[in-house]
């Protein structure tokens, strides 16, 4: 008997005789399998379909880690950007009351030297006045 291990298998599949009624078609003698052979290809069958199945049983777990992961970035990088905007508006409100500190500072700078200007007038006249009253 042979088996698909032996010579005599691979004799028997390679002759092939033709067809009497139709040339072109090659016919092909039948072979038999032993059991052994049956049992190691139904292993490597089971083998096979349980790799596969645990490959697509951790493909499907870094998926799922893949979105938890998108997920979550996408939850921190809005964060972030309402913390930039945040950031940004007390930005822009500091720069404003600075500019009006600044305003009331020219103000004040203004008014006091007007003050001082109207004080030294004032002291010019008083000494003019005393100058003269002598």
């Amino acid at each position: 008997m042979a088996t698909a291990t032996t010579p005599e298998h691979v004799e028997t599949q390679a002759r092939a005789e033709p067809v009497a009624a139709n040339p072109s078609r090659e016919r092909v003698q039948k072979i038999s399998i032993d059991g052994n052979t049956l049992a190691v290809l139904g292993v490597g069958i089971a083998l096979f379909t349980m790799a596969f199945g645990a490959f697509t049983h951790l493909s499907g777990r870094i998926d799922s880690l893949d979105t938890k992961i998108e997920r979550g970035l996408g939850t921190l990088n809005g964060r972030i950007d309402t913390l930039d905007a945040k950031i940004e508006r007390v930005a822009t409100d500091l720069r404003t009351e600075i500019k009006d500190v600044h305003a009331k500072i020219d103000k004040l700078s203004a008014e006091t030297n007007d003050r001082f200007d109207r004080l030294n007038e004032k002291i010019t006249q008083i000494l003019i006045n005393q100058s003269r009253g002598q």
